[in-house]
């Protein structure tokens, strides 16, 4: 497979999901995760044959979840449901986690991408810039990526500030999509389109 192909896949497979997530976490470190997410039922189709939901990048379907929670030690699947809407299924799952380990274990094993450090009282959530930035890749997905996007509110045991890091640690500039504060919230949202293009590495860091 070429490599245009692979990161053409690896691309589609992360950006034709819509993901809505509500994170509440505790003083001790425990919370509550609450999921809302749409994906195109071609590509849960795909996930559902020979065990190409390793392809999809957050648990698919009851079973895909429930699996995910008995791998992750502190983390316990409260409920789970779906639907079909049109060309798209619409999953809600709400599970809690015992640890911000348990919470990043879920978002991301790897660490590179979500990190919870409860003791400096600090989350960062990293977009990475997009390997591929051929125009014609960019008009291929464009279509397909129209009415996505990803949504995330942090309730946190303080008050909320954040700010904004390039891939060198320092202050971007700007970002995309629009993000708010209140009190011990914090909520942002972005078209997904704005993170699959996204041309430079930034990473979203909360404190509270």
């Amino acid at each position: 497979m070429s490599r245009l192909c692979i990161i053409s896949l690896a691309v589609v497979l992360v950006s034709c999901i819509g993901l809505d997530s509500e994170v509440r976490i505790n003083g001790n470190g425990s919370g509550s995760l609450k999921l809302s997410y749409r994906i195109a039922s071609s590509l849960e189709d795909l996930g559902a044959l020979g065990g190409n939901e390793r392809w999809l990048p957050i648990p698919v379907g009851r079973a895909d979840m429930e699996r995910t929670a008995a791998r992750i030690e502190g983390l316990t699947l409260v409920s789970y449901s779906s639907r079909r809407e049109g060309a798209d299924t619409l999953h809600s799952a709400e599970l809690s986690f015992a640890s911000p380990g348990a919470l990043e274990a879920f978002f991301d094993s790897s660490g590179r991408l979500f990190t919870a450090d409860l003791p400096d009282r600090r989350l960062r959530l990293t977009f990475p810039q997009t390997a591929e930035q051929d125009q014609d890749f960019k008009e291929l997905l464009s279509g397909a990526l129209e009415g996505y996007s990803f949504s995330i509110s942090l309730n946190l045991p303080g008050t909320v500030r954040v700010a904004w890091l390039d891939g060198e640690g320092k202050a971007a500039e700007a970002f995309p999509g629009a993000c708010s504060l209140a009190g011990s919230t914090l909520s942002y949202s972005v078209p997904m389109a704005d993170l699959v293009f996204l041309d430079r590495a930034l990473s979203m860091e909360v404190g509270w």
